[in-house]
């Protein structure tokens, strides 16, 4: 009898045919990894572009919230205008400005008129130089007194023209003058007194004033200004 050959795979075939199959569940198995990990981050991403429009929403709600608190309380009038030396020169004369300052020159004036004129007569009659010696101290008095009011007033000027452009925001109960974060508030609850002198609207707070010359603004402005704070300020005692 004839013994049949039965044919055996060869032995590197079958190491080829087990190892790419092996290959094969590895690289499954890495695509399988790769890809939870583009799942992940992609994951990651979404999340991260959700938590930036939260905060730009968030943003702007406060925006908006801060928008609404200041128009919650806009201001009837806001200007913004300057007054010329002229103006201020005659406004702090006549208002006696920085706590009795000419109401002081006007006194030594008065002293040193009254003394040079009673001197100078004495003299004359006397003879006596000495009178002469006084009558020219208090003519001496007078012009310092004067030139000490000018000084006062011209350097007050200069300070005020130099500081800022005045800003006058006016609403129903107050007055704000200068910048909105450092402004001066003025309650309009009758602790102040106010004027209208040669065309200008003067304001008196303490040892200071608040100007608005008439051409600052049209008619119609100035009169709406004007009726706030006759409202809620006294008039100025003559």
């Amino acid at each position: 009898m004839e013994e049949k050959k039965i044919p055996q795979e060869d032995s590197t075939e079958k190491s080829k045919k087990v190892e790419t199959a092996e290959d094969v569940l590895k690289r499954i198995e890495k695509n399988y990894d790769l890809d939870e990990d583009l799942d992940e981050n992609s994951n990651d991403e979404e999340e991260n572009e959700e938590n930036h429009l939260e905060l730009q929403e968030s943003s702007k709600q406060q925006e908006n919230q801060e928008e609404e608190v200041e128009e919650t309380d806009p201001p009837t009038i806001d200007i913004s205008y300057e007054v010329n030396q002229e103006e201020m020169s005659n406004s702090l004369i006549h208002s006696n400005f920085s706590g009795g300052n000419l109401i002081m020159s006007i006194v030594a004036c008065t002293i040193g008129g009254i003394g040079f004129i009673y001197y100078f007569i004495k003299a004359i009659s006397s003879g006596i130089n000495n009178y002469y010696l006084l009558s020219l101290m208090c003519l001496g008095i007078i012009l310092i007194a004067t030139a000490f009011q000018v000084y006062m007033i011209k350097s007050h000027v200069k300070k005020m023209n130099d500081k800022f452009l005045f800003r006058m925001r006016v609403y129903s109960d107050r007055i704000e003058m200068g910048p909105r974060d450092n402004a001066f508030v003025m309650e309009m609850n009758g602790q102040y007194q106010s004027e209208i002198y040669k065309e200008m609207l003067i304001i008196y707070v303490k040892r200071s004033i608040v100007i608005l010359p008439k051409h600052c603004c049209n008619e119609e402005t100035f009169e709406k200004i004007y009726e706030i704070v006759k409202a809620g300020t006294k008039p100025r005692k003559k």
